[in-house]
């Protein structure tokens, strides 16, 4: 029987009997999707406008009369306007990093704040500097860039006041490790950060890190191991010690928000999965296994779920609903139990909750207040415990200590003297109202067993009350019918008592020890009765589920729990085993067959082969075995037989062998015994005569034998004539004669004749099926001189051409008569060459033609009137070059003229000619211009066409409607692109001109054209 009477400390209420809220930079909360609450009133009310949107981590910092200064979600920056700070964006924390932000003043600046950020995705961890002087006073960030400080860490970070001084912790948690870094923040800055190896190893990183209000404690939610590290904090050197693992004992449980209430006495952890559980902690006794052993279940979320708890300025403590909007509310977190006053969706918001809630530093929250404290006892003794820790203690019943023990109701009152937090001493005092309320006493009865199929009534007693079973049902009595525990609670409204049952529904047992059965002389067996953890009584007095024995007789057994039982009865008999044997090992020869028998007639038989009959009978060697079982036993025996193998003689096909050659016969089947028609007694023999051989081989009565026919041939006659040479790219035939025979010549070649173009030495080896003859002759294949004289080819006349028949050292005839390997040739015509080398010749021939080119003719030199002159050749030629680099038949030369060449070319042969020209009136010329651009620029502002004689001018422009602009018969007179002294438009004009030059007055010249007068 399970019996427990649960007595619970009830909080009705409680209530600050003075409210201080201390510091008021924590005001304002901005947090999750557009959310944010101010606590200026005491209470918190909702504010709209926020600009954030974070699925965790978040900051906000308020001045000390409480007015909003800035918040973050660790990567922007907003103003108290929600306007993003002009440097406050791409700052190095996550919205989705538990902690992605912490705020910390600036000792030795008040218009300055330490943020800090911690991403927990790679970076590290980061601070930035914000002025609230800057921007008109809303404030910036001083740089964006900010300043790392610590790389390869989790999402954790937070952060206290040190006690001894203005100063702040900054404290963070390496990844994959148990190092606390932790930063102080004085007036010269950010310094070098204080590592203590304590605690848990982080894996996941994801969880909040949180530090006591008084500075003196921290709690670690480590996320993926379900499991709270709670660590003292050493506030004066920044130093992590004695860590005490709580283990999260549901095992859904994935610990993420944690927080201290703010007497520092109680411990809150929130999980972050679906529908998590809120769990309280007492940390009074400063006892691992005692904290761990407090666990209360203040409330469980069911809304999908949770995340954050976080300390108010009303000493409230709020914890998140995701996407819901609403926080729930612990509204006396300093009370142990159910007192603790749990609201689920107490505060309603504007915008949603999410996970996160702002990261401040829970030291705003210190020092404690007296309170006023409702308690309902359900029995006595009990124990008042005052909240705050002080130096001394004074009670409204004279006791000094922190606790006393009280076994009546009414009011008491407790003064703590010396309350310290953070070096700061305070007096409070608490009041405790109490009620002592009915004790209820709830029995189910004693653990029962019942036999078979039925059902029992559980009833709780305690008319009138509120039930709880673990059947889920609420009434004062239920009925079951399967094995189980069972549980109830039963509620007064103030006390709670309880009580559990072990109930066991067991059916007759069935009892089979099986069929009556035989075992042979010498062996044992068990019987077994079954039904695990029943009453067993024996025939033979024994008392154990199982017994064993070798033994003939009558067994029985009789089986029971409670009032269920069962029995059954067995026959053992004992049987003498068969007698087997199959006979010693034995070898026989190949094809021999050997039968073995097991005996034992009418018994059952098991052999290797799979035979089940008394006898096998084998040719094949190997181990054979037979099982014989005569009913009850089983016997075996084995025996191994070796076959020995008639020898296989072959001393091959009959053969012919060379006249003068041997061949070895081999009877093979080596260690047997031999005996050759020669009287030989060996293995082998060799033979050179023609005839039969014969051999008789055995071992034992194991015997073989074999003939063959010996002939003998001549060999055949091979040859392949005398050593010869010949010319290049002639062809030497090798023949070995002997047709009809195989053939392995050194080429690689089996034919009778093969056919050879280089040096060498060649053989061949000719078989004519029983001998084989071979010859081979050296064969010089001499090269032909290789003779050209070069292609037909052309020469100029007068020029010559060298015919070279190479060959050095050779005899030349030419077709000249001449006998040298090279002549010379001036006249068209073909010439040949024969070339020898003593050996072999050759011969080629090319034709030689001579070719007369053109004579270019200039002329006489002469003097030019104009400017500009035509030369021309004289002749048709392939190709020309003039000295001024053209390559036309004509050029124009100008003046002031000069020496003038020109080179004429057919094929290769050149002819030159050379003139001088000179020009009278050289300067004179006509080239109009087709634009001006008379803007006073002195660039093209006239149409000047030229520089002509006096004689016959006259020049006339129009417009395009033909009407006549300008008219002039001096050539100096240039049109200026105005009419009437008015500058006409742009626009295109026509001229027309007459004009002589200078060196021929006479000679009278028209021309037109168009010009384009442009301005700009």
């Amino acid at each position: 029987m399970t019996k427990r009477n649960l007595f619970f400390l009830v909080i009705v209420f409680a209530i600050f009997a003075a409210r201080t809220f201390g510091q008021q930079q924590n005001w304002n909360w901005y947090f999750g999707q557009n959310a944010a609450l101010n606590f200026s009133t005491g209470s918190p009310v909702a504010v709209a406008g926020s600009a954030i949107v974070t699925q965790e981590g978040c900051a906000t910092v308020s001045d000390a009369s409480g007015n909003l200064l800035f918040y973050t979600d660790g990567v922007s920056v907003w103003d108290r306007t929600n306007t993003q700070m002009p440097n406050g964006f791409g700052l190095h924390g996550n919205s989705s990093s538990t902690e992605s932000a912490v705020m910390v003043p600036n000792p030795a600046n008040a218009n300055q704040y330490y943020l800090f950020t911690a991403d927990g995705f790679g970076i590290g961890i980061t601070y930035y500097v914000v002025d609230m002087t800057l921007h008109a006073g809303l404030g910036d960030v001083v740089s964006n860039t900010g300043t790392l400080i610590l790389t390869a860490t989790t999402e954790k970070i937070t952060a206290t006041k040190n006690c001894s001084d203005s100063s702040f912790w900054v404290l963070v948690h390496g990844t994959g490790d148990n190092i606390f870094h932790v930063f102080p923040v004085t007036s010269s800055g950010v310094g070098a950060d204080i590592q203590s190896a304590a605690g848990s190893s982080n894996s996941s990183g994801i969880g909040y890190l949180k530090v006591s209000p008084d500075g003196q404690r921290i709690a670690n939610a480590l996320f993926s191991q379900s499991l709270v590290d709670l660590l003292n904090f050493n506030n004066t050197t920044g130093t992590v010690s004695n860590a005490s693992v709580i283990n999260i004992t549901t095992s859904s449980q994935l610990p993420y928000g944690v927080s201290f209430s703010p007497n520092c006495q109680v411990l809150y952890e929130v999980g972050d999965e679906s529908n998590p559980h809120i769990y309280q902690y007492d940390l009074s006794s400063n006892n691992q296994a005692t904290i761990i052993a407090s666990q209360y279940l203040v409330g469980t979320q069911t809304n999908g779920g949770g995340g954050a708890i976080q300390i108010g300025p009303d000493r409230k403590m709020y914890i998140n609903n995701y996407m819901v909007g609403n926080l729930d509310v612990i509204n006396n977190p300093n009370v142990v139990g159910v007192g603790c006053g749990y609201i689920p969706g107490g505060v309603t918001l504007i915008g949603l909750s999410r996970i996160g809630l702002p990261d401040f530093m829970d030291s705003y929250f210190s020092p404690p207040t007296s309170e006023n404290i409702n308690v309902t006892f359900c029995s006595t003794p009990d124990t008042l415990t005052a909240t705050g820790t002080g130096s001394s203690y004074l009670w409204s019943t004279g006791a000094t200590t922190q606790s006393i023990s009280i076994n009546t109701g009414g009011t008491y009152t407790v003064q703590v003297f010396g309350a310290t937090s953070c070096n700061v001493v305070l007096n409070i005092t608490d009041t405790f109202n109490v009620t002592i309320a009915t004790q209820l006493t709830v029995n189910l009865g004693p653990d029962t067993s019942i036999c078979g199929n039925g059902h029992l009534t559980l009833d709780a007693g305690n008319p009138g009350n509120t039930y709880t079973w673990s059947t889920g049902a609420t009434t004062q009595t239920i009925s079951v019918n399967t094995s189980g525990n069972y549980w109830v609670h039963v509620s007064n409204g103030s006390c709670i008592g309880s009580d559990s049952i072990n109930i066991s529904f067991v059916s007759n047992p069935v009892v089979n020890l099986g069929p009556d059965t035989s075992i042979c002389t010498g062996n044992s067996i068990t019987l077994n009765a079954g039904n695990p953890g029943f009453n067993y009584q024996w025939s033979t007095g024994a008392t154990t589920q199982t017994i064993t024995t070798n033994t003939a007789g009558n067994y029985s057994v009789i089986v029971s729990i409670g009032a269920c039982s069962g029995s059954d009865t067995i026959h053992i008999s004992v049987v003498n085993p068969p007698v087997v044997n199959l006979g010693n090992d034995t070898s026989v020869c190949s094809g021999q067959q050997v039968t073995l028998n097991a005996g034992n007639g009418g018994s059952t038989y098991q052999w290797s082969t799979g035979a089940t009959t008394q006898t096998i009978s084998t040719t094949t060697a190997g181990t054979y075995w037979v099982n014989v079982n005569n009913g009850t036993c089983a016997v075996a025996d084995s025996l191994t037989i070796t076959i020995i193998n008639n020898p296989t003689v072959n001393l091959g096909p009959d053969s012919t062998i060379c006249i003068g050659q041997t061949v070895t016969l081999n009877a093979g089947n080596a260690g047997y015994n031999y005996l050759w028609n020669t009287g030989a007694t060996t293995q082998s023999i060799t033979v050179n005569a023609a005839g039969n051989y014969w051999v008789y081989v055995n071992i034992g009565t194991c015997a073989g034998s074999d003939s063959v026919h010996i002939s003998t041939v001549n060999p055949p006659v091979v040859n392949l004539g005398n050593d010869t040479s010949v010319c290049t790219p002639n062809t030497v035939t090798l023949n070995a004669g002997n047709s009809g025979n195989t053939y392995q010549w050194s080429s690689g070649a089996n034919t009778q004749t093969i056919t050879v173009s280089t040096s060498g030495t060649y053989w061949v080896v000719v078989n004519n099926g029983s001998c084989t003859s071979g010859d081979s002759v050296n064969i010089t294949v001499v090269q032909t001189p290789v003779v050209f004289i070069g292609p037909d080819t052309s020469i100029c006349i007068g020029q010559n051409v060298t015919l070279d028949a190479g060959n050095s050292n050779d005899t030349y005839l030419w077709s000249t008569g001449a006998t040298t390997q090279t002549i010379n040739v001036a006249d068209s015509g073909k010439y040949w060459v024969q070339v020898n080398n003593g050996n072999c010749r050759s011969a080629d021939s090319a034709s030689i033609t001579v070719i007369i080119p053109p004579n270019p003719d200039l002329g006489k030199d002469s003097t030019i009137c104009g400017n500009t002159y035509t030369l021309s050749a004289g002749v048709n030629a392939s190709r020309y070059l003039w000295s001024t680099g053209d390559t036309t038949k004509t050029i124009i030369v100008p003046a002031p003229g000069g020496t003038y060449w020109v080179v004429t070319n057919n094929a290769q042969c050149w002819k030159s000619d050379t003139v001088t020209i000179n020009f009278d009136h050289a300067l004179d010329y006509w080239d109009p211009p087709n634009i001006i651009t008379p803007n006073g620029d002195n660039k093209n502002d006239f149409f000047i066409p030229g520089i002509v004689s006096d004689e016959n001018y006259d020049m006339k422009i129009y417009n395009r409607w033909g009407k006549l602009m300008f008219e002039t018969t001096n050539p100096t007179n240039y049109w200026n692109g105005k009419y009437n002294n008015s500058d006409v438009a742009e626009g295109t004009y026509y001229w027309i001109a007459q004009y002589s030059l200078g060196c021929s007055p006479n000679q009278i010249k028209k021309d037109k054209g168009y010009l384009t007068l442009i301005r700009n």
